[in-house]
């Protein structure tokens, strides 16, 4: 992939983040009905997104490595959760809107879970880096597992998306993506005796575990929980690939 299109992905990315921000914190911040708990920590930790996203455009722009890319699509995948608002805020009573939006939120859950996966593959242990393939396979990946699976539309949960029928399946599934995440950059660290790789394989973990918890039930303490685990995570993240870009 050239140094082009990865300017284009991760400017794309990063416009997006800060539209979806802008828009529902307005409607959040116009309608009564939607200044509870649920969605202000939505919004919250969608601002956490776009914060990140304005660090990365005055300090990693010019070095794009493939890990600063995958994470942009992490965290586009985080701001399109806010999708969910719509679910309760127009009383869809149908059936296939309802689903739809349903489906578009796992996609991103999985795209997000997917790119920080491709980041611990591409990080060293592939030499020939296919970012774009890798990128189409998430993506098409992501749309199939959000068209199988199986959702009981007459019921909405805590998090705002209704009830999935085979929950623990689904969860186990993406608890196993983490895990072969964490582990492909534990692997790293030690095949190039860096140990930048294995804090970063424990920030993905971190990662990944918010980006899971946004899927269960929505509350303050939820909130702060996964609104930490970002920071933390992102932080770490960053701090690790800056040190791995200077010093190899």
């Amino acid at each position: 992939m050239t140094l082009k299109t990865k300017s284009f992905i991760f400017n794309i990315s990063t416009t997006i983040c800060a539209i979806t921000f802008i828009i529902f914190l307005s409607i959040v911040s116009m309608v009564k009905e939607l200044q509870d708990s649920p969605y202000i920590m939505l919004i919250i930790i969608s601002g956490i997104v776009l914060a990140t996203s304005i660090i990365l455009q005055l300090f990693y722009k010019k070095a794009l490595s493939t890990e600063i890319i995958f994470l942009t699509i992490f965290l586009l995948s985080i701001a399109m959760q806010n999708i969910r608002i719509a679910i309760p805020l127009f009383e869809f009573n149908s059936y296939i809107v309802t689903l739809v939006i349903s489906r578009i939120s796992i996609l991103f859950k999985y795209l997000g879970l997917l790119s920080l996966l491709g980041a611990s593959l591409f990080s060293y242990s592939i030499k020939q880096q296919k970012i774009g393939s890798w990128l189409l396979l998430s993506t098409l990946t992501s749309i199939t597992i959000a068209i199988i699976i199986h959702f009981n539309t007459g019921v909405i949960e805590r998090n705002l998306l209704p009830k999935i029928i085979y929950g623990n399946e689904e969860f186990v599934i993406a608890l196993a993506i983490m895990t072969i995440t964490t582990l492909s950059f534990i692997k790293t660290g030690f095949d190039t005796k860096n140990r930048e790789y294995i804090y970063i394989g424990i920030s993905t973990t971190l990662l990944s575990l918010g980006l899971i918890l946004m899927f269960g039930a929505i509350t303050i303490f939820s909130g702060v929980t996964v609104s930490i685990m970002l920071i933390i995570g992102l932080i770490s993240f960053l701090k690790s690939v800056h040190n791995i870009t200077l010093w190899g």
